[in-house]
């Protein structure tokens, strides 16, 4: 067998002892690299469905729960002109789920409002224990100058009203909470409550569910009473009820969810917007093909209220929905791009099939 001299091993054994020096210093390098680079903006991600944002927020809870040094931040960016409380309620519902599904202390995480984007995103941080914040506390908001839809709350059967699944808070009480957080971070404007009733419901239930959520934000929420107008609008749904919450200037007198859309429409035309997106809400029979031949009002055009008049006079040919009239139509503004779109919620007659030409 051939021997290897002596010195050439001892050569070896102190070469390959320096060898692994520097790769243990290499590895402690990369290591505080790797430290830093988690020292700041972690993870961002967009509006997800509720399986690959939680892939994000595991990651989000490992890292945290391996280094106990370490604070997460979650920040929010609302999509601008959308109603940012039910983005609110997903990030809150993100913190719930980081907190009693991935073991994170409540303590070392915090959501945060950032600036609004086109597109939502949320961004988590990391930055070390007892660090400010990555964003400085937003100031008090001045009263808008028109009604702000803040959130819509659908209410009644979980799984079709809510989802089948999600971890977003999705319960009235959550929303109001919200809801009362920006009223006072708004101390000049009010708020309106209206309730939208499924079709056929006794008005007695809409009215309790009315009085209950003006009773929890003022009540537990700590609102003014004077601050908040409540009201019934019309039925949106044969399946779920639904809550919309408003922050409007204080001269408000009444909520009037289609005086305020109707303002919206006459803006619109007059300085010659845009119809970006149509959609239909309610229809579980008819398919939205069927609806779209029938609607003279295309995406795309530039909006006339006529042709919107023409389009709602036409489904009443299809004879298997109720009368839809403008109070059945929301319309939200993108003033910056000069677009806007339509909600447009359908109630269907029971017992009728549509038909496919």
């Amino acid at each position: 067998m051939h021997r290897v001299p002596i010195k050439i091993v001892r050569k070896a054994v102190g070469a390959a002892f320096y060898s692994g020096l520097l790769i243990f210093v290499a590895c402690s390098l990369t290591r505080g690299q790797d430290s830093r680079a988690n020292n700041g903006p972690f993870d961002a991600f967009g509006n997800l469905s509720t399986d690959d944002a939680m892939a994000h927020l595991d990651r989000f809870a490992l890292e945290l729960n391996s280094n106990l040094k370490l604070q997460g931040f979650l920040l929010i960016h609302a999509r601008a002109g959308s109603p940012v409380g039910w983005q609110l309620r997903e990030a809150y519902g993100y913190l719930n789920y980081l907190v009693n599904s991935r073991a994170v202390e409540y303590s070392r995480v915090k959501v945060l409002e950032a600036e609004a984007e086109k597109e939502m995103k949320y961004e988590l941080w990391l930055l070390p224990a007892g660090s400010a914040p990555p964003i400085p506390p937003r100031l008090p908001t001045p009263q808008p100058i028109s009604p702000v839809l803040f959130d819509e709350v659908s209410l009644g059967n979980e799984g079709k009203c809510i989802g089948e699944f999600t971890i977003e808070l999705y319960k009235i009480e959550d929303a109001l909470k919200l809801f009362a957080d920006a009223l006072r971070k708004q101390p000049a404007s009010n708020a309106w409550i209206v309730v939208h009733p499924r079709v056929r419901e006794p008005l007695t239930t809409a009215r309790r569910t009315l009085n209950a959520s003006q009773r929890l934000l003022t009540r537990r929420y700590g609102i003014g009473s004077e601050r908040v107008l409540t009201g019934m609008g019309p039925p949106h749904s044969t399946l779920c009820a639904g809550v919309n919450l408003w922050i409007v200037p204080s001269n408000s007198l009444r909520p009037d969810e289609a005086g305020h859309y109707s303002q919206l429409m006459d803006e619109a035309q007059r300085t010659e917007y845009t119809v970006r997106r149509i959609e239909f809400i309610g229809n579980e029979r008819i398919r939205d093909n069927i609806l779209r031949e029938r609607f003279v009002q295309k995406e795309g055009d530039l909006f006339s209220r006529k042709a919107l008049e023409q389009s709602l006079e036409n489904f009443r040919k299809l004879r298997m929905t109720y009368p839809v009239t403008l109070n059945d139509v929301e319309v939200r503004l993108d003033r910056e791009e000069k677009l806007m779109d339509f909600t447009i919620y359908i109630r269907e007659r029971p017992g009728r099939r549509a038909k496919t030409q």
